[in-house]
């Protein structure tokens, strides 16, 4: 959460930061997973109300870089698998034949899709991210946090492909969808 007001005055300034972070100083360390994930969903909707959407993006995006470094060893897993294979197209096709517990992938040419089911995974979540996994069901949050996750998800492609990408974020499992699907483009 540090790094989300970090990003906030770095990209729309210190009253967007107080503003945004509003509330942060009275959530204790020891604060249970609910509780955090209440705190940032209303973050995030300050932040809607507050900034474009563009700035948003930004924000979140270097949330999902900050993150993606935090959990270099989730992408270097990825990485580590495509290794196995002899070409992205064999990793591709392995993905998309035998996908990890709690995923799916698809292709359709040079676009991907990846659903991400968080109930599914070894110990069921509303989200993977450690703050909003504890948000009670039937409560929302914006499609806007999910921008963390599109850069996340992004590093790893690139990283695995070992060429840019772009991603979007279509469904989201704390925005009212059962999972998460992500769209995945080459650039190349």
């Amino acid at each position: 959460m540090e790094n989300l007001g970090r990003h906030l005055e770095e990209e729309a300034g210190p009253e967007a930061r107080r503003v945004v972070m509003e509330g942060i100083e009275r959530l204790p360390k020891s604060a249970g997973s609910k509780e955090v994930a209440l705190w940032v969903k209303g973050a995030v909707g300050r932040l809607d109300a507050l900034l474009d959407e563009e700035t948003r993006g930004r924000v979140m995006g270097l949330c999902g870089l900050d993150c993606a470094a935090v959990n270099d060893r989730a992408v270097a897993a990825a990485v580590g698998r495509r290794g196995k294979y002899g070409s992205p197209e064999e990793y591709l096709e392995a993905e998309e034949r035998k996908p990890r517990r709690g995923t799916r992938f698809r292709r359709d040419g040079d676009v991907y899709y990846q659903w991400y089911t968080p109930r599914l995974w070894g110990r069921p979540m509303r989200c993977y991210c450690s703050l909003l996994r504890g948000q009670p069901e039937g409560v929302e949050a914006s499609l806007t946090y999910c921008k963390c996750s599109v850069a996340f998800v992004r590093t790893v492609w690139e990283r695995v492909l070992e060429e840019p990408v772009d991603v979007r974020v279509l469904e989201s499992a704390v925005s009212g969808s059962d999972e998460c699907m992500f769209e995945i483009r080459r650039r190349g």
